[in-house]
């Protein structure tokens, strides 16, 4: 009977190589990733999860997030974001998931985020409270 000329390995199946074939993902470590964590877990996080299951604020989770993003800046600290701005953003529909706020809803939120003490409004512009601020030293 002929035998054939290829090798095979012991047990008649492949070995396994892991790790290979992965994409790589964005690092993790990088310090504005690092930095915009810090600066999530210590602002939106603590109230998200001490206000979730309550009704109607689902609203004032909405607005913080947007504030958070708007005010957050890497390294610096974080600016003063519009208050039509907010009004104008949570007014826009998001496809058929999300019919976007009424300004009496969005009012409402915002005087429960004041309220709670997670922000400050003077005038027309919204600004975190002191104690929210964090200043990355880049290095």
């Amino acid at each position: 009977m002929p035998v054939s000329k290829h090798r095979r390995k012991p047990g008649g199946k492949s070995m396994r190589h892991p790790g290979k074939r992965k994409t790589p993902a964005i690092p993790p470590w990088l310090p504005e990733t690092q930095a915009w964590r810090r600066f999530r877990n210590g602002y939106t996080v603590p109230f998200f999860a001490a206000t979730e299951g309550h009704e109607g604020h689902t609203e004032a989770h909405d607005v913080l997030g947007i504030i958070a993003e708007h005010a957050w800046q890497y390294n610096a600290p974080l600016k003063a974001v519009s208050k039509a701005e907010i009004l104008r953003e949570m007014a826009e529909p998001i496809e058929d998931l999300y019919p976007g706020q009424t300004t009496e809803q969005t009012e409402r939120a915002l005087a429960f985020l004041v309220e709670q003490g997670m922000v400050e409004i003077e005038g027309d512009e919204i600004t975190v409270p002191a104690r929210f601020q964090q200043v990355d030293k880049a290095g």
